[in-house]
């Protein structure tokens, strides 16, 4: 068996201390290069979210007017159903009294 010298030894460590060094800065920078991403993608998020916050809020504004005027309507109709009704049964009651 060989015996690694001292020197070369204190050689490979400082080469795998360098590598660590390295890796650890690469490291550093994915990570803050991921942050940028993440930041951005949820300004993206919080943008499409108000979004679609706002056109829900809309719909369901377009959906009370909707209903609003259905019943406006419905009630309009009764009205004019009772209306009729009661023209109908003063026709009846003026040409009975007449016979």
């Amino acid at each position: 068996m060989s015996r690694i010298s001292s020197a070369a030894t204190a050689g490979i460590l400082a080469k795998e201390s360098k590598e660590i060094r390295v890796v650890d800065e690469w490291m550093i920078l994915e990570r803050n290069i991921l942050e940028e991403v993440r930041d951005h993608k949820m300004v993206e998020v919080d943008t499409i979210k108000t979004f679609y916050l706002e056109q829900r809020k809309e719909c369901r504004q377009i959906e009370s007017v909707i209903e609003a005027k259905v019943a406006a309507s419905a009630i309009e109709h009764s009205r004019k159903e009772q209306r009729q009704l009661d023209d109908w049964f003063g026709q009846r009651r003026r040409s009975n009294r007449h016979l």
